[in-house]
């Protein structure tokens, strides 16, 4: 069922309910109201018969011995239920002569309902009935014809408030409906940039910016992708080449090849082995989403863990590589957080001409070096994946060392930066 049917029959359903127990209140108001103006007069009647029976019954009595006519029914039974005396408009009624006195009961007749009271009353020394019954037809009638129409109003109201809840029910989900066309024609089309109008305020608009939102960073994220697949296959597609071209010389001309022609093939196939591994590896590290890594988040003391990075690299580095300054205590992946300095560093020892320089200041970790810096244009360039300045070109690596950074110290929640120094070289770090 559609949301806009179930709008609608909850809406009909809560206006059938609520016109239901109103007619039923109403009615059930109007007749105990009724039936309580009935009684108080039978009981009236009844009190002046017992305060003075003969004053009471006196008038009712017509010289032949019957009594009067009245707007009531009235009688006088013996204790054995025998009716000593009846007014002329008695139907016979069948009211049973009770041991002791009762209060009012309802006595049906053919198609008639009378309001009848038993009273014992003492008349000259003997014990008699004396029952009044007032005739109610006519006030069950009218409350029957009340009942059927106002049952009938509240199904006409009813029908009205379903169809006026399937208007309002299709106003309401109509930019629902709008957003599900956009989701099942975003589905077929695989079109990420299908406009949406997120002009609402309420809710609905709420969700649409939300849809928006979320279209936004999957084209982002596939765009990503197309431009990490190609620049991945173009980097990869130049040491291939290279082990390609390598392999297949020593197969043709292994022969003719002096031992030292073909040791330096097969160191130059290891090297383009190695770095294809390196390649591999740093595109799995910035394929991988970091923030729902299975290394858990701890407290990580960033001067121990700048202090670990810097004693690897120096011991390897055939330059000075130092560390300055005093780290924060920070919430981070400590796998993720040391690969982010050791790239820094690593860039940083290839650029370098004789120092490097790791600066702590709380939580911003700075690396420098003298090397000849950045240019101008590449700067803002520099964590971009695959990117490569022209100086680049000629060295080794992917391109990906500082775009893996970017994307760690990102998924952190921190920002990266680079600059040249004024002395010369360059520094290059991030802020948690």
């Amino acid at each position: 069922m559609s949301l806009r049917w179930r709008w609608a029959l909850t809406l009909s359903i809560v206006t059938g309910l609520a016109i239901g127990l109103s007619i039923a209140a109403t009615l059930g108001l109007a007749a105990r109201q009724l039936r309580s103006g009935v009684d108080d007069d039978l009981r009236e009647r009844a009190r002046a018969v017992i305060d003075n029976p003969l004053r009471a019954l006196g008038p009712f009595t017509r010289p032949d011995g019957s009594i009067a006519d009245l707007d009531a029914v009235v009688r006088v039974v013996d204790p054995s239920g025998r009716v000593v005396i009846s007014s002329p408009n008695d139907p016979g009624l069948d009211i049973p002569v009770p041991a002791l006195p009762v209060g009012v009961a309802t006595v049906v007749r053919d198609d008639s309902t009378y309001r009848a009271i038993t009273r014992e009353v003492k008349v000259q020394g003997n014990t008699v009935f004396v029952q009044i019954a007032i005739d109610i037809t006519r006030d069950v009638r009218a409350i029957r014809v009340l009942v059927r129409r106002l049952t009938l109003i509240g199904i006409l109201a009813t029908g009205v408030a379903g169809l006026v809840g399937w208007w309002i029910a299709g106003r309401a989900t109509r930019p629902i409906v709008k957003l599900s066309d956009t989701a099942a024609r975003v589905a077929a089309t695989e079109r990420l940039d299908t406009p949406i109008d997120v002009s609402g305020s309420d809710e609905v608009g709420v969700l649409a910016r939300s849809f928006q939102s979320m279209l936004d960073s999957l084209r982002n994220s596939r765009l990503q992708q197309h431009r990490l697949v190609s620049n991945a296959s173009h980097e990869f597609r130049t040491p291939l080449t290279a082990l390609r071209t390598n392999l297949e010389t020593l197969r043709r001309s292994f022969d003719r090849l002096t031992p030292e022609q073909r040791s330096e093939l097969l160191e130059a196939a290891i090297s383009e082995v190695h770095e294809l591994g390196d390649l591999s590896a740093e595109l799995v590290d910035l394929a991988t989403d970091v923030r729902h890594s299975e290394e858990p988040v701890v407290q990580v003391e960033l001067g121990e863990l700048c202090a670990a990075v810097v004693g690897r690299f120096s011991r390897r580095a055939p330059l000075s590589i130092s560390l300055v300054g005093s780290g924060a205590t920070v919430e981070a992946r400590v796998g993720q957080l040391d690969r982010a300095v050791s790239n820094l560093v690593s860039n940083a020892v290839k650029w370098a001409e004789s120092e490097v320089l790791v600066e702590l200041a709380g939580r911003t970790v700075t690396v420098f070096d003298d090397g000849p810096g950045i240019p101008e244009p590449d700067l803002p360039h520099v964590f971009e994946r695959f990117y490569r300045a022209d100086a680049a070109r000629t060295t080794s690596g992917s391109g990906l060392g500082l775009a893996i950074v970017d994307h760690i110290v990102g998924a952190h929640g921190g920002r990266v930066f680079a600059r040249n120094r004024p002395e010369g070289g360059a520094a290059v770090g991030f802020e948690l």
